[in-house]
């Protein structure tokens, strides 16, 4: 289990190709995602291609939850497959 409690920015990021990115996390163990925000304003938002990123090296995640401010939410795609539990608040 994971909970991340600021937005996250990543320096340098491809935002063109993803998959030219090194993974965030490679744990195959890691099984529930919570990324959570308390302040919002422009600068502490979560960029969705840095959330899609992050998600595609969490491939057993079931449990995922966000309480960020957020533009959009990423396609489907970079979801896992095994994920049986989304939680959104905001």
């Amino acid at each position: 289990e994971l909970e991340i409690r600021w937005p996250f920015n990543i320096e340098g990021f491809n935002t063109e190709e993803l998959d030219k990115n090194p993974p965030i996390i490679q744990s195959e163990y890691l099984h529930s995602l919570s990324i959570i925000n308390n302040i919002i304003n422009d600068e502490r938002r979560i960029d969705p291609k840095h959330l899609a990123h992050l998600l595609l090296s969490c491939k057993n995640i079931s449990k995922f939850s966000l309480d960020v401010e957020i533009r959009r939410l990423p396609e489907y795609h970079y979801l896992s497959s095994n994920l049986a539990y989304i939680k959104l608040r905001r």
